[in-house]
């Protein structure tokens, strides 16, 4: 008989890297089997998606102290189908029954910033922590045993998600499952008062849900090897896979007798992807202008309005900026490049979060079969796993003349570029196969 699995925390949607990663690994699961407990922004896109065992966590397991209950809105909490049974699901807006504070007549946006400013406050004076609490409800106790789910997968990113799995373990005694996609347990407690204390707190917490956990999955091989250090357990890995049939291309596009060359990169901008894009942008001008190449510099993104794109902005005459495609357009989109470009910044904060992922685009870009550059610092998981396998050309020199020089090698060296096409096709086949890969990693949480 199929088990029935509860997805803790997360969903399936093609909107985001964690949702399309999550729908890929568990591609061919009966929807009948999978139950999911979820913010209420998650729980309507299930709905959407056709799942029928959701529970909205909302304001009957996430409590907030002063001054975090009067700035932090208020989901519906329960089974959502009492919730979108009473009114039509596109008419649903979330719940806010605060009248304090912010409740007065300002712009979105000067909200938005308050809360942050707010948030990031709090979070120096080690208070935010202190001002944040997970129940776990009677409701969704009674709604889990309802369902009886033989296992719990949950991805965690934050201290109310350790403290929720914990619970459910102990008072269900229910086998869990933890994916980590970031290294968030680096970077969970930022610099400020008591920050020490929060850091030893919640890695005694996560340390102590791990020594519960039925077994630990990591995104990337080289967080797998790390966390099995730091963590004194084991760790498998499962990252994004794809359908090879749906990104590859029916031929190959080389390099040569292109008259004008298209770079392009799709995905985020914001978190540990910035800088490094403007330095692309700068050696895309330098190429063009002092080598008189013809190359324009695409970039894909939801995050338009992000703050690094006016930068980006003084180089229109060689990057186009443009408004995230639909993902079942993405492959003929990347067809129609000749370098696809993976960055990471050299430095900051936001580094450390990312260093150990393996972004979900990298296996598609991989499968697409066309040249694939990384730019970023040698200590990534993407470095190791492009080094590991050659699948593509690597830079981690942050200088735009030396990255100018490198783009210019992989337009122009047909032989190099070929090497790399043939190793991204047996990477991809072998390690990001859709048809392969999620068979093993759905084997792997059953049994």
């Amino acid at each position: 008989m199929q088990k029935k699995i509860l997805l803790l925390g997360n969903s399936f949607n093609s909107k985001n890297a964690t949702g399309i990663t999550l729908s890929n690994l568990f591609k061919g699961f009966p929807k009948d089997k999978i139950l999911i407990a979820s913010t209420y922004k998650d729980a309507i896109i299930s709905v959407q998606d056709g799942y029928k065992h959701i529970y909205s966590i909302g304001s009957k397991e996430l409590k907030y102290y002063f001054p975090l209950n009067f700035i932090k809105k208020k989901y519906f909490s329960g089974n959502i189908f009492e919730k979108i049974n009473k009114i039509p699901i596109h008419k649903i807006e979330p719940e806010n029954n605060n009248k304090a504070v912010l409740n007065f007549s300002i712009s979105n946006y000067l909200k938005f910033f308050i809360v942050n400013l707010l948030e990031n406050f709090l979070h120096i004076i080690g208070y935010y922590h202190f001002a944040t609490k997970i129940n776990f409800s009677i409701n969704l106790q009674n709604w889990i045993k309802e369902n009886n789910p033989d296992i719990i997968y949950t991805l965690l990113s934050t201290r109310s998600s350790i403290l929720l799995a914990i619970e459910i373990h102990k008072k269900l005694n229910i086998p869990i499952i933890i994916h980590i996609m970031d290294d968030w347990p680096t970077t969970i407690v930022q610099k400020g008062l008591f920050s020490k204390y929060w850091r030893k707190k919640i890695d005694k917490e996560f340390r102590i849900l791990l020594s519960l956990s039925y077994k630990r999955l990591a995104i990337s091989e080289l967080m797998s090897i790390e966390y099995s250090q730091r963590y004194s357990c084991s760790w498998n890995y499962y990252h994004n896979p794809v359908d090879c049939s749906f990104w590859n291309p029916k031929t190959k596009i080389t390099p040569v007798n292109i008259e004008k060359y298209r770079i392009i990169y799709t995905g985020r901008i914001g978190l540990g992807i910035s800088q490094s894009l403007v330095q692309i942008a700068r050696a895309v001008q330098f190429l063009n202008t002092e080598y008189r190449f013809d190359i324009e510099f695409v970039i894909q993104t939801k995050d338009i309005e992000h703050k690094i794109c006016k930068k980006l902005k003084k180089y229109s005459s060689y990057v186009t900026l443009q408004n995230y495609t639909e993902y079942n357009n993405l492959p003929e989109f990347l067809k129609r490049s000749q370098l696809l470009m993976l960055p990471y910044d050299f430095n900051g904060r936001n580094f450390q979060f990312i260093r150990l992922s393996m972004p979900t685009k990298a296996s598609e870009y991989i499968a697409t079969l066309r040249p694939v550059l990384y730019f970023g610092p040698k200590e990534t998981a993407l470095y190791y796993h492009a080094m590991k396998y050659k699948w593509g050309h690597v830079v981690v020199e942050n200088n735009y003349k030396t990255l100018a020089k490198e783009i210019m090698l992989t337009l122009t060296n047909k032989d190099l570029v070929d090497k790399y096409l043939d190793n991204a096709k047996n990477t991809a086949m072998n390690q990001f196969d859709i048809n392969k890969v999620s068979i093993e990693f759905q084997n792997e949480i059953l049994n």
